[in-house]
């Protein structure tokens, strides 16, 4: 089970290699800032509160995208051992999840979503240095779904196919109910992989 994991990680890096090889290397900026970065252990929680109500608590600070990306496509919702070791499994979640997108249809380009991208980053580094709980906006829920068309174009149709176990890899989550003023919502909290949070895998 292991080594099929450790298979999956290599291809996922050759395919995305492979796929890169043509883009500009300007267009490059948006997958660079997305190479995870060390959690600290003493990190100040951040609570974020979603257009639908949601919460979603982490300490990931140097890149919070990542784990705002995989709790919006719902990756923290899967298996996380057959996500990362059951490649058959991994491609008909990705393939589905990239036709529910509509992704032959898009005219989205990688230039596209890199200007979104960067300026969402800016507008949520804003938010991560708030204190309490502060308000995702739908801009950049949005974007983040932009950015998943794009890799379902770069993919051929396949582009959650290393999403998915990364978020896997890097992260698992608990969930439980909170009070939001007078309303009680769901709460999901974000551990890490590498400060030993997570079950292995």
């Amino acid at each position: 089970m292991e080594g099929t994991g450790r298979m999956v990680r290599v291809w996922c890096r050759g395919q995305m290699h492979q796929r890169l090889r043509s883009v500009p290397q300007a267009d490059l900026e948006v997958y660079q800032q997305e190479t995870p970065n060390r959690v600290f252990k003493n990190a100040r929680p951040k609570t974020l509160r979603f257009p639908n109500g949601s919460l979603l608590t982490l300490r990931e600070y140097n890149s919070p995208m990542l784990d705002i990306y995989c709790y919006m496509k719902g990756y923290y919702d899967m298996d996380r051992e057959k996500l990362v070791n059951d490649f058959d499994y991994l491609e008909k979640i990705s393939e589905a999840q990239c036709a529910s997108a509509g992704w032959q249809n898009s005219e989205l380009s990688l230039q596209d979503v890199h200007d979104l991208y960067l300026r969402e980053t800016e507008i949520l580094a804003l938010l991560m240095a708030e204190k309490g709980i502060s308000d995702v906006n739908q801009s950049l829920v949005d974007t983040l779904e932009a950015h998943f068309v794009v890799k379902c174009l770069l993919g051929r149709g396949r582009g959650a196919i290393c999403d998915v176990p990364e978020c896997s890899w890097r992260t698992c989550v608990t969930r439980g109910s909170r009070f939001d003023g007078t309303k009680e919502v769901t709460e999901t909290i974000v551990k890490y992989t590498s400060l030993n949070e997570c079950p292995k895998l």
